[in-house]
């Protein structure tokens, strides 16, 4: 009788004392095991979204130049591709438009004033790792492949924080199938953008406040518009939520109150726009100007500053762009140049794409905290705050890759596998298409 007393108390024993029964040694086994498989489970995520869009983008690049050819863009000089007329039809379509202008820079640093527009960091890194490459076209690929695996990964690590481990493999997927998502591949700046400003605000999101502002940094120099990730971080730091320091009991007076009290560590916001003022510091002392980099925009890109003056441009351009498409003759629906027809049909996907910012912002503002609402807003007024006259939101659909928050979103309604088969579907065909224009020298973004 005593023995079976004695059985059935071990089995009703609770498992948290079951748990401290076992050695230390055990226990410290069993978490380390865990977190190795989490680990393991996000890396594989990371890697099918990766190697599997960076394919299709490579392939759809590969087949528009044998199928079409190219023809010479904007940028600047084709003259770092590697490997003959092989390394052109493998690596060329990298360097097209602005790739050739990143790619001067790094081989003759600022020597016109049309190039201070774009931003030094880019270029910086892959001087430094041309040294090893020997090739600046190989490093600035290479450079643009390793940011946007890191980006895919922060990306996966800050969505389960947010939405859950169930949300984040689908966040993956949008950004790597977005539309324009090829830039990610060529001698662009977006996936270091990327990367650097998702990593910001996961440091921030999770109380690491030195690294998330200086990853805020080196964000402001390689891209005017990565200094817009300081609202994020501020607002996390002062409304949470934070994985740092636990919310005080008695809740602010008002909403708009901080919730939380800034210490010492709030200071480090201070050098976020570090990478911006060396810049533009550099830029005086170099050139004899500290806003060359604004005043291009204007003179040489035909870019002049309008509070959302994009936006603004919508209703007229759009009535514009179909009135040429409904009104031209038939022969001249699909010219072989950028003419007025051709115009008109970039501007009715900018304006699409900006439809969906808009959409998306709604959820973002609804599912997502607030922080990452006012950086989504305020980042669609400032990029759509530089139109051109015949483009007022050229290269939007570009910009869209960086406001991350919006593929976060994205990946809450997509939830059901129906719906992400068919997003991805039509938004890997998008960025096939996308893909080859590119490649053949067509201006997409």
């Amino acid at each position: 009788m005593m023995r079976a007393r004695s059985k059935a108390a071990a089995v009703e024993l609770p498992a948290g004392a079951v748990a401290r029964t076992q050695p230390l040694g055990a226990r410290v086994g069993e978490r380390l095991a865990a977190a190795y498989d989490a680990r393991r489970t996000v890396l594989a995520d990371v890697w099918r979204a990766f190697w599997a869009s960076r394919l299709a983008v490579w392939f759809a690049a590969i087949y528009g130049v044998l199928a079409v050819g190219y023809r010479p863009t904007g940028g600047a000089p084709h003259t770092h591709a590697p490997f003959g007329d092989l390394g052109e039809i493998l690596f060329g379509s990298a360097q097209r438009w602005d790739g050739g202008f990143y790619l001067s820079i790094a081989a003759h640093n600022y020597h016109t004033d049309a190039l201070s527009a774009f931003f030094p960091l880019y270029p910086l890194t892959i001087r430094a790792v041309g040294f090893v490459s020997g090739s600046l076209l190989v490093a600035g690929i290479a450079v643009s492949l390793a940011s946007f695996a890191v980006a895919l990964y922060l990306l996966h690590r800050l969505v389960t924080i947010e939405l859950g481990r169930e949300h984040a493999q689908t966040a993956v997927l949008v950004l790597a199938f977005f539309p324009t998502a090829m830039f990610f591949s060529v001698v662009y700046p977006e996936a270091l953008l990327v990367a650097l400003t998702i990593g910001a605000v996961y440091a921030a999101r999770t109380g690491h406040w030195a690294i998330a502002c200086i990853l805020g940094a080196l964000s402001s120099a390689a891209h005017n518009s990565g200094v817009l990730v300081a609202i994020p971080i501020a607002l996390l730091y002062l409304y949470g939520p934070r994985s740092d320091r636990e919310p005080p009991l008695a809740p602010p007076r008002s909403r708009w109150l901080p919730r939380y009290r800034p210490r010492l560590d709030f200071l480090w916001l201070a050098i976020i726009p570090l990478g911006l003022v060396a810049f533009f510091t550099y830029m005086g002392i170099k050139r004899g100007d500290a806003l060359l980099p604004l005043h291009v925009n204007d003179t040489v890109w035909h870019r002049h500053f309008e509070v959302a003056g994009g936006i603004v441009e919508v209703p007229r351009i759009l009535w514009h762009s179909l009135h040429s498409i409904a009104t031209a003759p038939p022969e001249r629906l699909f010219p072989a140049t950028n003419g007025p027809y051709r115009a008109a049909a970039i501007n009715i996907v900018d304006i699409t794409a900006l439809g969906f910012a808009l959409i998306a912002t709604i959820g973002v503002l609804r599912r997502l905290p607030f922080a990452y609402g006012a950086y989504t807003i305020v980042s669609l007024v400032i990029l759509t705050s530089a139109p051109k006259a015949n483009e007022p939101l050229a290269s939007f659909p570009r910009y869209l890759l960086v406001l991350f928050p919006l593929q976060m979103v994205v990946a809450v309604w997509l939830h059901d596998r129906k719906r992400l088969a068919l997003w991805l579907g039509w938004s890997g065909l998008a960025l096939g298409m996308a893909s080859m224009q590119f490649a053949t020298g067509r201006w997409v973004a």
